[in-house]
């Protein structure tokens, strides 16, 4: 019997509350006020190569920003004075939770919601919702804006718009100026983008004038396709998981028959372009919010299909937060008939994950890779002699554990293999000038326990010493590398003495 896939989250209650804890330390004033007070300039006209350089500016500033913040409340958690299981637990959703909050602040501002970036305080990050599994619910929070009358007229109507707040459309329309409903009528704007033409659909039908726009999108489309299909498709393949359920529930039965499965298709294809992530209306994430809505509406043997069609690219997208069990679930799934020739794409797209998500999650990586078959784990050996990527994040965030876990599921050839390659040398010269002994120890003891795995590290190391330092080695660097094979030599001396002992 085939496994049905639930497309609910179901956390512990342990977990729930870590991770209110975590919304609610982010949610402090002092850490509102220093992310208010990062303020970014507006963008540079309409020149692409400008545009380019602020996207990269401001990605940078991002990045520098949650960085910051993130250290304050790390401070945070540290003096909550937890069990330390408890605290490593809430070190590790710090990231993820702080991240929910910053890149709803890009969307909003990326949907010019605000006139000026002075005109974001602090009592608008306060109207973020936030779902038990510690996500920021977007279609909720605009309703928080709308409500308490947040932003100006003009702009509260277009953000009832674009998240299909149905109930208060028709009065945010009352109180807009002429010069706005002329706005919203115009035929140049109406096809510009999602948002104007969400604001421009709104516009025609509490008017009574959906016969009009129908005609002006047939002009421009064909009578093939209503706005309805339009609107569903743009909606899922930005993320907007609210207006691509309320679109969802206006297509006809023969529509949902042309476009649905289409449409998944598209955005499991959009869905880990990283590459472009600073061009989404909408958070990366919420295209995997969006994909998990319209596979709950599919059959098991649908669901399946499009497993069969996209199983990697289906997998990477619920490498996000907060998706990660089911991200094993479809593991589980895939393993049985996923090609080998395709383990180095999935390896990619779970590198590309950890390296532009907001998290780092051994466990689920732990996880993964002891339930994985025995090819793909020679096959990460050999993506990590190439690149090198899967242990770097290792070594960044001092992650013995996974280390450890990683080089006891291979077997004694592929550790030698990976411990002897250039990449690994590079990384332990990193972690030699940097006194990162602990993790080098970890390295060594789970992937060469042995005196011989040691003696040979031990010659094809120095042999990379000389090649790549030949010439201008420095005394520092000349010592650091001495300890190092101090090292070695002691754990082979410390071995060769028990193997004594013990016969």
């Amino acid at each position: 019997m085939e496994k049905q896939l639930s497309f609910v989250l179901k956390l512990s209650l342990q977990e729930m509350a870590l991770r209110k804890v975590a919304i609610n330390l982010w949610n402090e004033n002092d850490i509102l006020t220093s992310i208010v007070n990062f303020r970014i300039s507006a963008l540079p006209g309409d020149d692409f190569a400008d545009i380019i350089l602020y996207m990269e500016k401001r990605g940078t500033l991002n990045k520098k920003l949650q960085q910051i913040v993130e250290d304050e409340v790390k401070n945070k958690v540290v003096k909550l004075a937890l069990p330390q299981s408890l605290q490593k637990q809430l070190m590790r959703i710090i990231k993820p939770v702080g991240s929910q909050m910053l890149k709803w602040k890009m969307s909003f501002h990326n949907e010019h919601m605000i006139d000026s970036p002075e005109d974001f305080d602090i009592d608008i990050l306060k109207q973020l919702h936030w779902t038990s599994v510690g996500v920021v619910d977007y279609q909720k929070t605009a309703e928080n804006l709308v409500r308490h009358e947040m932003l100006n007229p003009h702009n509260r109507y277009k953000l009832a718009c674009l998240y299909s707040l149905v109930d208060y459309i028709p009065e945010l329309w009352k109180e807009l100026p002429e010069e706005s409903k002329a706005i919203f009528y115009s035929d140049v704007v109406l096809w510009s983008n999602l948002e104007l033409q969400l604001s421009s659909y709104w516009a025609y039908i509490v008017t009574a004038k959906e016969s009009e726009l129908c005609n002006i999108f047939a002009k421009r489309y064909g009578e093939g396709m209503s706005f309805h299909q339009y609107a569903f498709r743009c909606a899922a393949r930005e993320g907007n998981r609210a207006t691509t359920e309320y679109f969802f529930q206006k297509l006809t039965r023969e529509e949902r028959d042309v476009h649905f499965l289409r449409t998944v298709r598209k955005i499991i294809r959009k869905g880990r372009r990283y590459l472009n992530k600073e061009f989404l209306d909408f958070a990366m994430e919420k295209l995997s919010d969006v994909l998990s809505y319209l596979l709950s509406l599919m059959s098991n043997e649908e669901k399946m299909q499009v497993l069969k069609e996209h199983p990697c690219e289906v997998l990477a997208c619920f490498l996000d937060w907060p998706w990660h069990d089911l991200c094993l679930d479809i593991a589980d799934l895939i393993w049985t008939f996923l090609p080998k020739y395709l383990y180095a794409y999935l390896i990619t797209n779970i590198i590309d994950s950890i390296t532009y998500s907001g998290g780092y999650f051994p466990e689920l990586l732990q996880k993964f890779f002891v339930s994985s078959p025995i090819d793909f784990k020679v096959q990460i050996v050999t993506y990590e002699m190439k690149f090198g990527s899967l242990f770097k994040h290792f070594f960044d965030a001092e992650d013995t554990e996974s280390i450890e876990i990683v080089f006891r599921n291979i077997d004694v050839k592929e550790r030698g293999i990976l411990l002897s390659c250039s990449c690994f040398f590079y990384h332990f010269d990193s972690l030699v000038m940097s006194d990162k002994w602990h993790l080098i120890k970890a390295c060594i003891r789970a992937g060469a326990p042995s005196k011989e795995n040691k003696d040979k590290l031990k010659k094809i190391y120095m042999a990379f010493l000389s090649r790549c330092f030949s010439r201008d080695i420095s005394e520092s660097r000349k010592n650091q590398w001495e300890m190092f094979f101090e090292l070695l030599d002691t754990d082979a001396n410390a071995l060769s003495e028990k193997k004594a002992v013990t016969k």
